[in-house]
Formats: C-alpha cells, structure tokens, sequence
C-alpha cells in the first residue's frame, strides 16, 4: 500500500493486534512505533497524522481499540465528549483537519437495517484480514474547537438568532409545534464559509471561555432556515 494512492480527505484505519506485539500481561501503555514496526514491517511509512490504529483484540463496542497516531506516537482518545472516546482534541479540526476526516458511514446500531459495512474510511488490512469493528457514538464524530484559535470572540459575542416554528411528530405519529430561537454564527476559513448554531439555553456569550461542543451536522429542515447559502459546513453546538 503506497501513501501515493491514499485520498487524503480521510483518516485510514490500520487494523493490528496488541497480541502480535508479544508485550507481557500487565504491560498497559499504548505500544511504541519500534515494537509496532518490528511486528509489522513498514506500517510505520503507511502511516500519516491522523490515522486511527484498531486494536482487533479488545472487542467491538464503541470506539474501544481506537487509537490515533499523532504523527509522532500512538495516544489515546478525547473523552471528554463521551466516555467512550472520540477523536482527540490534539488534532485542530478546520485548522488542521477538514470536518469528517473521522466519520464512520454509520452508527452500527443501524447495520442490521441496513446491510452495508459501517465504515467509510479506507482500512489497512494488510497484516490483519477483517474487517473495522469499533463505531463512534454517532457515525458523525463529535470535535472541540477552539474559538480562539480560530479567532471567533468577536463572533460569539455578537452572535444572531432567528425565531422558528417547526412541525415536530411524537413517536405515537401525533404532530405538534415546537418554537424555538436559533443562536448562530457565521464565518470564513481558508476560503471555506462556516455555520455554528445552537438551541442550547446557554448562548455563544457565555461560551467565549469555553472550547466549542461542535458536531458536523447535515440537517437540513433547520439549516434552510438560517443563511445556509452558498455555506460549506453547518455545525452544531451540543
């Protein structure tokens, strides 16, 4: 497998196994690029900022066995969104990488409806046949980003909002109207145009301190309410 032939847009699972790395039982640090380049040679030069390693010996629930090569070192997941882990806040996402580098296809819980393989991310199988097993909590992964970083103060604190109705359904099938105010922002990026909003009671004043909760969302019955126009990415804050 050549780095040439990788599509960068996406991060690629490398699929492996702890126990090839003949560490004695009560060694739990992560593994070190020497030992994991010794028990599989040349993954190390497949390997690029970004990529999730899957450990095939701990299971397939959630996103346990996920880790990530941080172009130096194997580190851990973020869990600071879901205990189970997401991608780690050490990557800048929009700065660094572009919103759904890490996306899965789906959530597993879905796959028996749907008979396709949940993962859209390219897979290294090369010393491990098989197919990725972990999931995030949401197919779409969960990011912190850093207002500062991306000099949006002044944005949070001067953010817009717009009243609306919708149409909501019970899960009896009994429609009923919800109203609701929609706080937002808008901003470019590296010529990319950027949406964040919320429905949360807190409003983006009260976040400036804070790093932003941020999902890359799609839905569009509220996005066509905002200034959705000719916007690359909607965001929302959890």
């Amino acid at each position: 497998m050549s780095l040439d032939n990788r599509v960068h847009d996406k991060a690629m699972i490398h699929l492996i196994s702890f126990k090839d790395l003949n560490y004695p039982e009560d060694y739990y640090d992560l593994p070190n690029l020497t030992d994991l380049e010794e028990a599989y040679p040349g993954i190390t030069s497949m390997m690029i900022r970004g990529d999730i390693l899957e450990n095939i010996d701990e299971g397939n629930y959630r996103s346990i066995g996920a880790y990530f090569y941080d172009g130096k070192t194997i580190i851990d997941r973020n869990v600071d969104l879901d205990p189970y882990g997401e991608p780690t806040s050490e990557f800048k996402l929009i700065i660094e990488f572009q919103l759904g580098y890490w996306d899965l296809a789906r959530n597993k819980i879905y796959d028996y409806l749907i008979g396709e393989d949940k993962s859209y991310l390219p897979i290294n199988n090369t010393y491990i046949q098989g197919k990725s097993e972990f999931y995030w909590y949401c197919h779409r992964t969960s990011s912190l980003i850093d207002i500062h970083e991306l000099n949006l103060l002044s944005y949070c604190q001067n953010y817009l909002t717009k009243d609306i109705t919708l149409t909501r359904q019970k899960y009896n099938g009994e429609e009923y109207i919800e109203n609701r105010t929609l706080k937002y922002i808008k901003f470019v990026y590296n010529n990319k145009t950027y949406l964040i909003w919320s429905t949360n009671e807190r409003d983006f004043s009260e976040l400036v301190i804070e790093t932003l909760y941020v999902m890359w969302d799609d839905d569009k019955v509220l996005a066509q309410t905002l200034e959705s126009e000719n916007v690359d990415y909607i965001l929302l804050i959890e």
